[in-house]
């Protein structure tokens, strides 16, 4: 397995903090965010390399950031030519741009560099392994808060049925996460998709399209969750990790 960490937005919501420093190495309890996704992908045996996927502008504090890390994990770098949020691939045109370019094949996680998870990837993998395409989903608790997000609807079988991105009427308050392993046909699919020329600017707009084309699974975990979009929520998450000594 393969891993992708998104980390090639600018941010410009949290300015002035991301003015001159990416916000995925702003920090939480004293340690770059980024980190703490990295070191959540530690447990996971069987991945051969961790792709980070990143801008040119903030390129040189990235490979200061991957030069300081230390074993057990291969990270790689790949430096997407843009400085402004206009010049960027989106989310999706930067992982067909990968997927090519990397020669990946086989199963992979994509995984945002600004999401903090209480879930463990090896438990998420293990289920993966026995259903197909997973998507972590996190339950919010309020129909209110949930029509700020993607959004999924899901049977008992956990078959997603339904993915709505920022529903006026959430059908539930299951909110999808940026953290999916998908099987190397849905891999495949990536590109097949950006060659079809449709939405490439984020990750949703793949798996509303994905869900049609063959089963996706939510796999719901419990715990925190922190998407980290604004001074407030970063604000959030370091009060949470410090008082839990993370």
């Amino acid at each position: 397995m393969d891993a992708i960490v998104l980390a090639g937005g600018f941010a410009k919501r949290m300015w002035p903090l991301t003015k001159d420093t990416p916000k995925h190495l702003l920090k939480v309890n004293g340690k770059p965010m980024l980190g703490y996704v990295i070191q959540s992908m530690e447990e996971l045996e069987n991945l051969e390399r961790v792709i980070i996927s990143t801008n040119a502008k903030f390129a040189d504090q990235f490979e200061e950031f991957c030069a300081s890390y230390e074993d057990p994990l291969d990270l790689k770098l790949v430096i997407e030519d843009s400085f402004s949020e206009g010049e960027k691939l989106g989310s999706i045109g930067a992982m067909a741009y990968i997927v090519e370019n990397m020669d990946i094949t086989g199963e992979l996680l994509i995984i945002g560099g600004d999401n903090l998870l209480s879930l463990s990837l090896k438990e998420m993998y293990d289920f993966y392994s026995s259903n197909g395409d997973s998507i972590a989903v996190h339950d919010l608790g309020s129909k209110e808060r949930a029509s700020l997000y993607g959004i999924v609807d899901f049977a008992d079988d956990k078959v997603i049925s339904q993915f709505i991105e920022k529903p006026e009427d959430p059908p539930t308050a299951y909110a999808a996460t940026a953290c999916y392993m998908l099987s190397p046909p849905s891999v495949a699919d990536i590109c097949e998709y950006v060659k079809l020329g449709l939405n490439t600017d984020a990750m949703g707009f793949f798996i509303s399209w994905l869900y049609k084309q063959r089963p996706v699974f939510a796999y719901p975990f419990s715990g925190y969750w922190f998407d980290i979009g604004s001074i407030q929520g970063l604000e959030e998450a370091d009060v949470y990790f410090t008082e839990h000594g993370m």
